[in-house]
């Protein structure tokens, strides 16, 4: 689906999910699945202990 909108989340240890967002302040990640998943992988290269050292992981979800 090309239509599909994606948002990035963060979702902590207990299942309590955070909209991920472009740097402090930024605008909240949101659109198609490749651009999302692009993000992620990209923060994840930048930041390779974000996500160890915040407790937290990416997911993508889609409506």
């Amino acid at each position: 689906m090309t239509d599909e909108q994606c948002t990035v989340i963060l979702v902590d240890a207990d299942g309590n999910e955070t909209v991920a967002y472009l740097g402090a302040g930024g605008t909240q990640v949101t659109g198609t699945r490749d651009h999302c998943r692009a993000f992620v992988d990209r923060h994840r290269a930048e930041h390779p202990q974000y996500e160890s050292r915040n407790n937290v992981k990416f997911e993508i979800r889609c409506t």
